[in-house]
């Protein structure tokens, strides 16, 4: 039996990495059953680049987090559970949070 599994994944202006970081999940063998990507209040283009992916994959879900000009570790841990309660996929096994710019193999 495959593993069910979430993607949480906080961003802040990441439009330079944010394509590589998706292209990698999609090219992943087993996809995920959801994954909410969430703008932490970004100003630069990853809201845009991240709405262009939800529309070729379904599994992907945007949500905006609006905060204060302060960059902190707690506005991180607030746009988490912001994807978090944006969940709508209940039944899985794991939870992932993977940072905006990160890539890796099949």
């Amino acid at each position: 039996m495959k593993a069910k599994y979430v993607i949480i994944t906080p961003a802040h202006n990441e439009a330079q990495f944010i394509r590589d970081t998706i292209e990698s999940v999609a090219a992943q063998k087993m996809l995920p059953q959801e994954w909410v990507i969430v703008s932490d209040n970004s100003t630069d283009d990853t809201d845009d680049i991240v709405l262009q992916y939800t529309k070729l994959y379904p599994f992907i879900k945007f949500r905006r987090n609006e905060r204060s000009d302060v960059k902190a570790f707690a506005s991180k841990v607030h746009a988490f559970k912001v994807g978090y309660d944006s969940l709508t996929t209940k039944n899985y096994d794991y939870l992932a949070n993977i940072d905006a710019d990160i890539s890796f193999g099949e």
